[in-house]
């Protein structure tokens, strides 16, 4: 019998799981599948629904991807098979640990109560940030990948405006980081004792000592891990008129699977400006009104200090 996936970062998106999981994959008992974000367990996600744009600017795997032997890393696609799942972890050797980082399990309603039917001693990982940066940060990505060029309050508002609504279909800025209804998916299903939530500013402040406090609780020794390089950062472009329009018309995307590594990162040198994490307060106000009754829930039921993220 195939074993099975134990371990699950589960979101949320922006909050650095793409650095999470790079750190956690360079632990020799841990495996993570090559596909970083599979999101079987979102049943409630529908493909056929996601907008044209998110399917134009998302490099889903190729049908003969499970034909590679090893599988290639790739970040995101919605595989719907069972069997296809479980190849994502052929390539295990006797890792203790076989992990799926899928952020969309955390947003999806039903993904809890599947994890555990498909594995109820499953581990569940959980990486919090301030819902605020959270959103901007998401605005910055939704940006550099030409889905939006509003300034960032008007993107949020349209988005909140959307009639039609979900994973892939919107941007989600908003509902994204409203964690207290989502953890509390998961505290209905599992144990606290299987129930790691971690928070992103801690992890920024000191980087190694969270790590090993994780596989402190995952039974493991600690390893060395390199933690120097970022994951997944977002960037602004010069333009977003033109970034826009390259991105809508597929020629962003064709760009960076033909050109070598080496001509993109000039080219990005040339096509980005330097990112700062800045908005104003007036910004700040708008989402804290939205947010701040949620966080307070959510800091109860976590039982962590997040005062500073609520703090005017």
């Amino acid at each position: 019998m195939d074993r099975k996936a134990n371990l699950f970062l589960v979101g949320a998106a922006k909050a650095g799981t793409t650095s999470l999981f790079s750190y956690f994959n360079q632990h020799p008992q841990i495996f993570f599948s090559p596909l970083k974000e599979p999101n079987f367990f979102a049943k409630d996600i529908d493909s056929k629904l996601f907008s044209k744009a998110y399917k134009k600017r998302n490099d889903f795997i190729k049908p003969n991807y499970f034909e590679h032997r090893p599988l290639p890393q790739h970040h995101i696609s919605f595989i719907k098979d069972i069997e296809q799942y479980q190849l994502l972890f052929k390539d295990a050797g006797n890792e203790s640990y076989l992990g799926d980082a899928s952020t969309s399990y955390l947003y999806s309603e039903v993904a809890a109560k599947e994890i555990k039917q498909y594995n109820e001693h499953a581990r569940i990982i959980v990486i919090l940030r301030n819902p605020i940066e959270r959103a901007y940060s998401h605005y910055k990505m939704a940006m550099q990948g030409g889905y939006t060029s509003l300034p960032f309050i008007d993107a949020i508002k349209k988005d909140q405006a959307s009639t039609q609504k979900g994973f892939g279909i919107s941007e989600l800025f908003i509902e994204l980081g409203l964690y207290e209804q989502q953890l509390e998916r998961y505290y209905n299903e599992f144990p606290f004792s299987q129930i790691k939530v971690m928070l992103y500013d801690d992890l920024n402040a000191n980087t190694n000592a969270v790590l090993n406090d994780v596989f402190d609780w995952l039974n493991l020794e600690k390893a060395p891990v390199n933690v120097d390089e970022q994951k997944n950062i977002s960037r602004q472009p010069k333009s977003k008129k033109w970034n826009k329009i390259l991105a809508d018309t597929g020629i962003k995307k064709a760009a960076s699977t033909v050109l070598p590594e080496h001509l993109k990162r000039k080219l990005k040198g040339l096509y980005y400006i330097a990112n700062k994490n800045e908005y104003s307060l007036k910004e700040k106000a708008y989402l804290l009104d939205i947010y701040k009754e949620n966080i307070k829930a959510t800091e109860k039921q976590i039982n962590k200090d997040l005062s500073n993220w609520y703090s005017a």
